[in-house]
Order: structure tokens, then C-alpha cells, then sequence
């Protein structure tokens, strides 16, 4: 599932071949698109598109949201979202050319 900004979501035919050509039979879905510099409305793009995902029978655990693309709103937002419950985080690094997963179990209050 890709949430586009709004300046990206005219590209999102190209990016569906693109994930075909390389992973062939991958399903991509688009879900937004979303304002990639406003808080509030990447929160909602983001919680409908995990509110659909867990709908469909994914469980928190078997989501990784990706955050190398977006703006530092987006990927504040996807942190705040992510880090706190079950799901991992993953970011590109670009120095060293390979995908990080994060996944940082909540600290639980005593």
C-alpha cells in the first residue's frame, strides 16, 4: 500500500510497473494521496491505511512502513505511529546502499 503526496500521485502508474517489473505479481495498492508537509492529514492517510491493512486480516507485526521517500513531516508522523505499537520501520541508507528495519518494543510503564 503507497500513500503519494500530492505532487507524487500522477506517478503512481509508472511506480505500479515499475514494482511489477522488478517483484512480478506484487500487489501495490495507492491510498491517499496525502499533504506530505501537513501533520494532521498524513496521520489520517496513515491510520485509514493501517485501520484498512488490519481490516484485511494483517496483523501489526506483518507491516513494515517505509519512510526513505517522504518529507520530515511524513516521516515524524510514521514514527510517532509505528514505533510505539508492533509494527517495524524501515528507511533506505543511502551511503550504504541497503534497507534498516526498526522495530522498537514499547517501554511499558511501572
Amino acid at each position: 500500500m503507497v500513500i503519494p503526496s500530492e505532487q507524487s500521485k500522477d506517478y503512481y502508474k509508472h511506480f505500479e510497473e515499475v514494482v511489477n517489473k522488478l517483484f512480478g505479481g506484487l500487489s501495490v495498492e495507492q491510498f491517499g494521496p496525502a499533504n506530505y508537509d501537513d501533520f494532521d492529514d498524513i496521520q489520517k492517510a496513515m491510520r485509514s491505511a493501517l485501520k484498512e491493512l488490519q481490516s484485511r486480516g494483517y496483523k501489526k507485526s506483518e507491516i513494515i512502513v517505509g519512510i526513505t521517500g517522504g518529507t520530515s513531516a511524513f516521516s515524524v508522523v510514521a514514527s510517532a505511529l509505528t514505533l510505539p505499537s508492533k509494527m517495524a520501520l524501515s528507511y533506505y541508507t543511502q551511503n550504504v546502499g541497503k534497507v534498516v528495519y526498526v522495530n522498537i518494543e514499547p517501554v511499558e510503564n511501572k
